[in-house]
């Protein structure tokens, strides 16, 4: 028993607490009290009343001034904890998991004057309604004085407001009384929150690394993996020989983002060895096309080409192009495409309904009933190589006006979705435009989650988000209208060939800007690249130590392939939105493009590697293993920087440009020595060398954005998150290279 030496007159209050709380307590842990308190409070009123009640009633008291401190093996020594003056939102969501589970065990918490501003609610989604201050009636003790309880624990939150100092003394001395008793049981056993298992309870197992534009990939039953790259190369990797080959190469057309997109295994793929691909080929340029072939042992039979579906794209504005494919539980391929739409400089991230140009007018594609583009298709393919209209698509078969194989309609760029292997539910990313800052034109960009239960239509280009409106900008007036309303929405544009009435617009269930989310946490700032992963159903996976944990089980992965993050979504029976979880935080990735669970309930991830539109010798297909209980590795050093074939690019001195290059998505529009969306970073070195101004233009240039500086009208998004240092440090690194 750890008791305080220094014995004092006990205070008759506390004297009265003690024993009505002693004798209505099991015993089991002595009494144990710590204090969390930040660096500037940790003399003041709050802690010093803590300190002489520990005194008083001879209980065992630690200060802390580190937030490290919470972690469940430390605070399952205490039977409560206090936190004074501290910023809870420091806390990560490991850390938020071990207080929430020492609550749910018999804990008690006092959180005394936080000095957090708000708390988003699916980061602290059990303490959100007390940390609020939204609580009932019933659990306000009084306004600045709240309690509330789950699990058998119970956290108490108090405000000292402007009030004389024995107000505060009394105040405080009300707090502790709601938590401290002489003895807590903490029952850890069959707790209803769950562990969240640490990143070093995963193992990462790099399969194959060096590829050309990986794009998406399918995991056979055994472990095989099949690999499309964008540029029509189809890769096997063999689990058993742990080798990689490339067993076929499609003679697609691959400008921009064009070529091969899709790969999907037929749900009896074991028997008929059928694989589809979606594409644009070849042989038949400015079309998109999706075919079956057929897979005999590990190579594929080019022809036995069987084309299902065939549609005329605009090639020039493959920038939001073709994407994944993927059936359903009945046997449904859907498809998905985006808008082909250019964002000009006078659009500038906005809506895109420039109507003197189809080119420019998402009005023409994502809102146009007569047009696959911007949508999510839905079809039935036949054993005959043609396909069906499945029932409940959005539109009729024999409508002239509409295209029955539509399922999802007013999409921006839906580049990956996925459907839930127990109802068919598809969970679908929007990728959205790139302005920073609502305007005059309506709202920033924003990238979105969406789910659908059944056919329905989305918005774009009318509103976005949560259905924030876009203004209808008349470009040719160069004037505003009035804002869109999402219930009553017409498509008037001249380049629409489809229905002018549309259906009202469904909200997303998430969404976020370039700058920090205020809606949602753990999601970033800077360039942003929505993509959907996987459902996890446990059972769907034979059992093994190596499956993912019970702990994921219903949980959706969504992940960015800018941001280089993956966040776990927990959603309830009506698919809303209940909490967000970062997933192996502690791990860089390189640019994920795929995801899948493989037959072994391991997670595969397809990495596209650092930069855009070139090999990258960090591309890689990996797997993720579960091991619960493995000890906690020393840190590692991160690798330096590679350019696309593997060698150094930039002196050591350069690496911090290198991070700032590859982080706000300069990488997806620029290479060092290649045109891609824009210059090379040594044509721009040429192009400036003999300009005196360049060198504080330039920087400038990067943090703003801009148009018009080289042929053509592509827009530069803006990087207002750089500093005007690191802008500089950009320019010159660009401005000293060799051309």
């Amino acid at each position: 028993m750890n008791r305080n030496p220094h014995k004092k007159t006990l205070n008759p209050l506390f004297v009265i607490l003690i024993i009505v709380l002693f004798f209505g307590c099991e015993n089991t842990k002595e009494p144990r009290l710590l204090i969390i308190s930040s660096k500037q409070s940790k003399d003041n009123l709050v802690n010093t009343e803590i300190a002489k009640f520990a005194l008083s009633a001879d209980f065992f008291l630690k200060k802390s001034a580190n937030l490290t401190s919470v972690h469940e093996d430390t605070l399952k020594l205490y039977s409560s904890i206090f936190f004074n003056n501290i910023r809870l939102n420091d806390l990560s969501h490991f850390q938020i998991n071990a207080l929430e589970r020492y609550v749910d065990s018999g804990g008690r918490v006092v959180i005394i004057e936080p000095t957090d501003t708000s708390y988003n609610q699916y980061k602290w989604s059990k303490f959100h309604k007390l940390l609020s201050g939204i609580l009932p009636s019933a659990k306000q003790l009084r306004p600045d004085l709240m309690s509330d309880s789950f699990g058998k624990g119970q956290v108490v939150l108090a405000k000292l407001e402007p009030m004389e100092l024995e107000v505060q003394k009394r105040l405080i001395s009300k707090a502790i009384a709601q938590v401290v008793a002489d003895k807590v049981t903490l029952v850890y056993g069959n707790l209803a929150t769950s562990l969240v298992p640490p990143d070093h309870w995963f193992e990462i197992d790099t399969l194959a690394m060096s590829f050309d534009e990986p794009i998406e990939m399918e995991v056979l039953k055994n472990g095989d993996v099949l690999i499309i790259e964008r540029k029509g190369n189809i890769k096997f990797f063999d689990s058993n020989k742990r080798s990689i080959k490339t067993i076929a190469e499609l003679p697609v057309v691959s400008s921009q983002s064009n070529g091969i997109s899709g790969i999907a295994l037929d749900p009896d793929f074991e028997n008929t060895g059928w694989i589809f691909f979606s594409y644009t080929p070849q042989a038949n340029p400015g079309h998109h096309r999706i075919s079956r072939f057929k897979i005999i042992e590990d190579s594929l039979a080019i022809n036995s080409e069987r084309i299902l579906l065939e549609h005329s794209v605009t090639i020039k504005n493959g920038w939001h192009g073709i994407n994944a494919i993927e059936f359903d539980s009945k046997g449904n391929l859907y498809f998905a495409i985006g808008d082909f739409t250019i964002q000009t400089g006078e659009v500038a991230g906005y809506a895109q309904i420039d109507e003197r140009n189809s080119s420019n007018d998402s009005q023409a594609t994502s809102s146009n009933p007569n047009n696959l583009l911007g949508k999510i298709s839905r079809i039935h393919p036949e054993k005959d190589g043609t396909y069906t209209i499945p029932e409940g698509n959005l539109f009729q078969k024999k409508d002239s006006f509409a295209r029955p194989e539509i399922y999802i309609m007013g999409c921006r760029n839906p580049y990956r979705f996925t459907l839930d292997s127990k109802t068919d539910l598809l969970y679908f990313g929007d990728v959205g435009p790139d302005a920073w800052k609502d305007g005059e034109k309506g709202p920033k960009g924003y990238d979105e989650l969406n789910i659908a239960g059944s056919s329905g239509y989305y918005g774009w280009p009318y509103v976005i988000a949560d259905n924030k409106p876009y203004s209808d900008f008349n470009y040719r007036s160069n004037t505003l209208g009035t804002f869109f309303d999402p219930d009553n929405l017409m498509n008037k544009s001249p380049n629409n060939t489809g229905k002018k009435k549309l259906m009202p617009a469904r909200e997303a269930i998430l969404w976020y800007p370039k700058g920090k989310s205020q809606d949602f946490p753990y999601l970033g700032t800077g360039g942003m690249n929505i993509m959907i992963g996987p459902k996890y159903y446990r059972d769907d996976f034979k059992p093994s130590n190596i499956r993912f944990p019970s702990y994921y089980n219903e949980k959706l992965f969504v992940y960015d392939w800018v941001r280089n993050w993956i966040n776990v979504l927990e959603l309830d029976e009506n698919h809303k939105l209940v909490g967000i979880e970062p997933f192996l935080s502690t791990h860089e990735f390189n640019k994920i493009i795929d995801m899948k669970f493989g037959d072994d309930g391991t997670l595969y991830l397809l990495e596209y590697g650092s930069s855009g539109y070139k090999a990258n010798a960090d591309a890689s297909l990996k797997r993720v293993r579960y091991a619960e209980g493995k000890p906690k590795p020393k840190s590692m050093e991160d690798p330096e920087a590679e350019d696309l074939d593997g060698t150094p690019i930039i002196e050591k001195e350069n690496t911090e440009v290198w991070k700032l290059l590859t982080s706000h998505n300069c990488m997806s529009c620029h290479q060092v020595d290649k045109k891609i969306v824009g210059p090379s970073f040594k044509e721009v070195a040429q192009h400036y060398a003999n300009v005196d101004s360049a060198e504080t233009y330039l920087p400038k240039k990067i943090i703003d954005g801009g148009t018009g500086n080289w042929n053509g009208n592509i827009a530069m998004p803006a990087n207002p998150l750089l500093t005007e240092d690191q802008a500089k440090d950009i320019t010159r690194f660009i401005l000293n290279l060799d051309y």
